[in-house]
């Protein structure tokens, strides 16, 4: 069953996704952090954001919450005592895997002021399935109550149904793994695909000369959506693909494979670009450094900082959309349910959201780097994340 995900402010948009990634050589644990959140702060930050005309992001992340308490707390929360939880990551390379991580951490804390964590605990054991399939046994070893996984591919399964079998309430997310014994929740990748293909093809008049970035061999994520492409690109035989590589979703990786696609191409007009996400700005400096107006060339990507700083900056053509950073919250929500004994829906899909280029002003965030994802909160701020939460 596919779901509608409202995001961040009052201009709205329809939202749902999938998961991102970038590549990582080493196992990270992620610590925890106390953080306390008060009502009395909420208000003076929601106040403060108003008063500065703050960004369509930050105003949303100042949202009150009831009682001091998140509304995610209060719906999700039920009879759920004193649970251990853990997030296994697999990558953790680019601001996305890192938002997502610290996000997780500040809403477990506040469930931890609640009584209904007792500890939690990230870890990231990157670009390897079998680290992580070595570090989901050990945190089932260690009788974690709840699993929360981003996959780093299909390889996980066993190890899934091994916890789920041991009681373990499994959920994945972004990059998923489906089973009959656990849960999954992520953005539908077969129609953000689509959404990106049918909307360059028909920029392009259906003919012309793309360029296709994909995301990261293996992955979940990638497979689909490159799947998704393909059966696009077959209604439009006119339009031909002369390069292609993996982007990886990070943006050094997808700046050198867009120079060296553009260089292996000298000669030959690139019309546009499909590209999954995380690379955006840098798709953008590599056209200019081959004497390509990028304000001529339409651009798919996800909702990147960078992605709304060019946008207005270059005038671009450009299709907007993105994977939320706080699915590792919804994912722990879907948890929560199980455990309160819920009637909840085995394997969830969102619908991907679409921002207007024209709202890329509401979304750009002067003060954060190129690769920060604006995103990291829903209209409600249902988590109660602030700005400084997601900060590296």
């Amino acid at each position: 069953m596919k779901k509608c995900l409202a995001v961040l402010v009052s201009f709205c948009m329809a939202f749902g996704l999938m998961g991102c990634g970038g590549g990582s050589d080493s196992t990270t644990a992620a610590a925890t952090t106390a953080k306390a959140t008060t009502a009395a702060a909420t208000e003076a930050t929601t106040a403060a954001a108003t008063e500065a005309g703050a960004t369509a992001a930050e105003s949303t992340a100042a949202a009150a919450v009831q009682g001091g308490v998140a509304k995610a707390i209060q719906e999700h929360a039920g009879d759920a005592k004193d649970l251990k939880v853990a997030l296994s990551n697999s990558i953790l390379t680019n601001a996305w895997r890192i938002q997502m991580v610290k996000i997780f951490e500040t809403y477990c804390e506040q469930l931890k002021e609640q009584g209904v964590v007792s500890e939690y605990y990230a870890t990231s054991s990157g670009d390897d399935a079998q680290a992580q399939i070595n570090e989901i046994k050990n945190l089932i070893a260690e009788e974690y109550d709840v699993i929360l996984v981003d996959c780093a591919s299909s390889a996980l399964q066993p190890v899934l149904e091994e916890a789920a079998d041991q009681g373990i309430v499994v959920v994945t997310f972004d990059n998923i793994v489906q089973t009959d014994t656990t849960y999954s929740i992520a953005v539908d990748g077969t129609a953000f695909a689509t959404n990106q293909a049918k909307w360059l093809c028909e920029q392009l008049g259906g003919k012309g000369n793309i360029i296709l970035v994909r995301g990261k061999a293996g992955a979940h994520d990638d497979t689909v959506r490159c799947a998704a492409y393909e059966e696009v690109l077959k209604q439009y035989p006119d339009i031909k693909v002369v390069g292609d590589g993996y982007g990886e979703w990070d943006f050094g990786t997808t700046a050198q494979l867009m120079n060296d696609l553009l260089a292996k191409n000298e000669g030959t007009q690139i019309d546009g670009v499909l590209q999954q996400g995380m690379g955006e700005a840098a798709i953008v400096a590599a056209l200019e450094q081959h004497g390509y107006d990028p304000a001529t060339v339409p651009i798919t990507g996800e909702w990147t900082n960078g992605y709304f700083r060019v946008v207005q900056e270059k005038n671009l053509n450009a299709f907007i959309t993105g994977v939320p950073s706080y699915l590792s919250a919804m994912a722990m929500d879907v948890a929560l349910d199980v455990v309160n004994g819920k009637d909840v829906e085995r394997n969830q899909l969102l619908d991907p959201p679409v921002i207007d280029a024209k709202d890329a002003g509401k979304w750009y965030q002067a003060s954060q780097s190129d690769e920060f994802m604006p995103a990291y909160t829903d209209e409600a701020n249902s988590w109660n994340i602030q700005l400084e939460d997601v900060l590296e």
